[in-house]
Formats: C-alpha cells, sequence, structure tokens
C-alpha cells in the first residue's frame, strides 16, 4: 500500500473528530456549564461563597490528582475504557446534582470527588493521549485541533446554561440534568467511534506503513520532534518539566478561580447572570483564539 492510499484511508481523522466531540462535551458541561449552574446553585440552597469554591477546588485536584490512575487505565484498558468509565461518572455526578445535592459537603462530595475523578478520566489529558498514539507528523496540528474543542465548549455552554437556568436560577437542576444526558451521549460516541491505537484497524500513526520515509515535498520542520520515550523519572530531573508545570499551576490559579467565582462576584456588584455568563464566554473565546 502507498503512503498516499493509506493516508488517504487513515482513521485517525475520524478519530480526532470522535475526541473533539468527547471532549466538548465533558468540557462544556462540568466545566464551563458547572460555572453558571453551580452559581445558580449557591443562590437556592444557600450555599457560601468559601464552600463553592472548596468543591470547585476538590473537583480539579481529583482530575489533577487521578492522572497517575488514567495512565494506568489507558495503558491496561485503552483509551476509549477511559472515556466511556469516566463519562459515566460525570453523568452519575450530574443525576445527583440535579436530584439530591441539597447542602454543602452534598455537593462537595458528589462535584468534587465524582464529577472531579470522572473529569479526569475522560477529560484533556486522554484525549491528548489518544492523539499521540494516532498522530506523530502532524502531532502539533492534530493536538491544536482537538483542544479547540473546550474553547468551543467554553464560548457556547455558558450563555445557553444561562438561558436553562432562568434569570432566578431556579432550573438549575435541570441544567444538570442536560449535563447528564449529554455525558451519555459522549459515552455512545467514544464506543462506537473512538479506537485504542491505530494498531486495531491495522492502521499505523499517520496511516503511513512502517519504513515510508517522509516525502521530499514536505515543508522544513517549525517544532522539535523526538522519537525518545520519556519516562517518568528522566521527564521530572529536566528544567522545562518544572517550568511549565508552575506556568500552567499559575494560570490555572486564575482560570479556575475565576470560573468558580466569577458569576457571583459580578452579581455581587449588581450585574445580571447572563453578564456573568458572557464573561466566560469572553474567556473561552481568547482561549479559542490562542489555541
Amino acid at each position: 500500500m502507498s503512503a498516499r492510499s493509506a493516508r488517504s484511508g487513515f482513521y485517525g481523522w475520524y478519530q480526532l473528530a470522535a475526541l473533539w466531540i468527547v471532549l466538548f462535551i465533558n468540557a462544556a458541561f462540568p466545566f464551563f456549564g458547572a460555572g453558571v449552574m453551580n452559581a445558580a446553585m449557591a443562590r437556592s440552597v444557600g450555599l457560601d461563597k468559601e464552600t463553592l469554591g472548596l468543591g470547585f477546588s476538590l473537583m480539579m485536584l481529583c482530575s489533577g490528582l487521578s492522572a497517575p490512575l488514567v495512565g494506568q487505565v489507558i495503558r491496561r484498558a485503552g483509551v476509549r475504557t477511559a472515556l466511556i468509565v469516566g463519562a459515566a461518572m460525570i453523568c452519575l455526578g450530574a443525576i445527583l446534582m440535579a436530584t439530591t445535592v441539597s447542602v454543602g459537603w452534598q455537593y462537595i462530595l458528589v462535584f468534587g470527588i465524582i464529577v472531579g475523578c470522572g473529569y479526569g478520566l475522560c477529560g484533556t489529558l486522554t484525549v491528548q493521549s489518544s492523539v499521540t498514539l494516532w498522530f506523530s507528523r502532524r502531532r502539533a496540528t492534530a493536538v491544536a485541533l482537538v483542544l479547540t474543542a473546550s474553547g468551543v465548549a467554553g464560548f457556547t455552554v455558558p450563555p445557553i446554561m444561562n438561558a436553562v437556568v432562568g434569570p432566578d436560577g431556579d432550573r438549575w437542576r435541570t441544567g444538570w440534568i442536560i449535563a447528564a444526558c449529554a455525558t451519555a451521549l459522549s459515552a455512545v460516541v467514544a464506543r462506537l467511534f473512538v479506537k485504542n491505537s491505530p494498531e486495531e484497524v491495522g492502521q499505523t500513526p499517520d496511516g503511513v506503513p512502517p519504513g515510508t520515509t517522509a516525502r521530499t515535498d514536505e515543508p522544513a520542520r517549525r517544532i522539535h520532534r523526538t522519537d525518545r520515550n520519556w519516562e517518568v523519572r528522566s521527564a521530572v530531573r529536566t528544567p522545562a518539566f518544572w517550568f511549565c508545570t508552575f506556568g500552567s499551576t499559575c494560570v490555572s490559579c486564575a482560570f479556575l478561580t475565576y470560573i468558580a467565582h466569577g458569576i457571583l462576584h459580578l452579581q455581587s456588584f449588581g450585574h445580571s447572570s447572563a453578564v456573568g455568563a458572557a464573561s466566560l464566554s469572553l474567556i473561552a473565546l481568547s482561549s479559542l483564539l490562542g489555541r
């Protein structure tokens, strides 16, 4: 099979589309949508800002600390299983948010732990891991494309969820029912269209047969690529790892603080929830342009 014919039938682009849909849904509702729904919930059930922030903090902590577990699940059971299990956990958490949560400790347990661990399994880490299995020469392009899903989700979903919960925020439970249905759909998409690796469908990364050399008409490389398989102990000894970790932490702290408290903060100055939701969309739009 020639490189050209292999590339024309390369499943990786369909994989990328499926991953985009999965990431869009799983970033839209338990992350950006939650900024709207949880603000409405806090007003409805009388949660203070400390409890609201604690739930968001625990959610992100669980999604981050679950990374080693996510890696093991991907290695042992595959990307598809990680996405399905994560979506199922978010779906369960959304159902509990819609039907059970009425006090602070329930919100912290359900949103912070169940939804947080679920997002860790079916969020950015798993999606990026899958992309790296399918793409080598075009990895940077593929990663950039799939990561636009969260930016598009952040731009489109907050205003929609604000319309769902209403100006008084009394329909926030309906919002979580919608989130449960959407994450169930993401599990179906993962089950039907996501493959664990190119080998599962008899292909190789980029759709290029093994031993095929790069085309002579390819443009000069603008990014560094290496075939080195980095081990954890080697990676953590590099300054680049710690610079990336420090920078990501600083950005995340500011970003997540606004996701958790932005709408309530603006309302304390007399702005409407619609203005707060629009501000989340604007942040996501800026992020999308950067990506």
